[in-house]
């Protein structure tokens, strides 16, 4: 119910730069771009001057991202109105599959998106740029990230675009997502109308795209005058965890509860005078890409003092790994999760659609359940009543493999 009188509507498209060919690198992004330049409906500019005309601008009411895997378009929308509700679901079915993909508008865009590109080029991204191929070595992902080769936006004919919005906009790579303060049947029917005539000829399911594992370390050090802090990233490369039943619920709940352990040790290493490291933190997730797993550690060091602090997160790792955590760890543990669940719980009715429909992404994208908070929060409480340290600790190999 809340905001009121409002409807978070998404279009997930399960397409990103990890589907592009080699002489498309940065379509799936410019894809995103063009839908906002015209549909059949709207052509051109009026697309956007509809949309500022019911009151939406870009940012908080309407927007939309690339990455490797996914592409996912995003509006906030009156329900009050029932013309802005409607045209709003209407606008979501344009993008997703009559963009106009106008040649003079796709020429103009190449331009805005050249100054994305060049507005992002900061030390940030010169490094990844580096990192990334080393990260990913192997798979396509190496080089596909989402902004894409400049040389390709500009030179690219037109067609390749279209060939790319043409083969992987179809129903069957698409979810819509409705949270939000309506009747459902009356969303529901409206979905029908605005989407159910579209057939899913020529479809292309896309494929998992693995990332190999390796037994030797790779390591590369990347230097940028522009680089505000000296730091370092450790990652490990681990199998997708996927959630199926309610074992694979409370193995997460122990993986988050590992890594607050194993954060606290490092706040409190942090403090100490001849700390090796300003901060560290670490965490277990599918950052980057769909189809691995990465537990990462992040340490900030002053300038020169950054093999210190690799050493002095890792020994902090094995001395885990050697010894375990104590009871009274996993017992402060315990209380710090349990306090911000409880906190989620009570506030359950409260929660903007917006975070509810980022759930639904994930859980459309990667099949990561969304059972409610009221039952995770029942279970969460029922599961650590009975945990000892020992599980924990047992964990520890999955998270840290050798």
């Amino acid at each position: 119910p809340y905001p009121e009188d409002r409807l978070e509507l998404l279009l997930v498209v399960n397409t990103g730069s990890v589907m592009e060919d080699d002489d498309q690198l940065g379509l799936a992004h410019f894809a995103e771009h063009m839908a906002f330049n015209g549909t059949i409906k709207y052509p051109k500019q009026d697309l956007v001057d509809y949309l500022e005309s019911i009151g939406m601008k870009f940012g908080p009411d309407l927007n939309a991202y690339t990455s490797f895997d996914e592409t996912v378009y995003m509006l906030q929308i009156p329900t009050d109105d029932m013309i802005k509700f409607r045209s709003g679901i209407e606008i979501l079915s344009e993008w997703a599959f009559f963009a106009s993909l106008d040649d003079e508008e796709i020429d103009k865009e190449k331009g805005v998106v050249v100054e994305e590109w060049r507005l992002r080029r900061g030390a940030r991204a010169r490094i990844l740029d580096e990192q990334f191929p080393i990260l990913f070595k192997g798979s396509k992902y190496s080089n596909r990230l989402p902004i894409g080769k400049m040389d390709i936006i500009n030179n690219t004919p037109n067609s390749r675009i279209k060939e790319f919005y043409d083969k992987w906009y179809k129903p069957s790579n698409m979810s819509i997502i409705a949270v939000g303060d309506f009747d459902v049947s009356n969303v529901e029917n409206m979905i029908i109308e605005f989407f159910g005539g579209v057939k899913n000829e020529d479809s292309v399911e896309p494929s998992i795209y693995n990332v190999p594992d390796h037994k030797n370390p790779r390591v590369i050090v990347s230097t940028d005058t522009e680089a505000r802090y000296t730091s370092a990233t450790i990652s490990f490369k681990t199998d997708i965890m996927k959630q199926v039943n309610i074992d694979d619920y409370y193995e997460d709940l122990k993986e988050k509860l590992l890594f607050d352990m194993l954060n606290k040790r490092f706040e409190e290493i942090s403090k100490n005078n001849n700390s090796p490291f300003i901060n560290a933190y670490s965490y277990h997730a599918n950052t980057y890409v769909e189809s691995k797993e990465m537990t990462i550690i992040r340490v900030v060091t002053e300038e020169n003092k950054l093999n210190n602090g690799i050493a002095g997160v890792m020994n902090e790792v094995a001395r885990v790994e050697k010894y375990g955590f104590s009871d009274m760890e996993l017992e402060r543990s315990i209380l710090r999760n349990s306090s911000e669940k409880k906190v989620t719980f009570n506030d359950r009715n409260n929660i903007e659609s917006r975070f509810l429909a980022r759930e639904l992404v994930s859980h459309f994208l990667i099949d990561e359940p969304v059972p409610g908070i009221e039952w995770e929060y029942n279970n969460a409480i029922k599961f650590y009543s009975n945990l000892k340290k020992e599980s924990i600790n047992k964990a520890l190999p999955i998270y840290f493999p050798g």
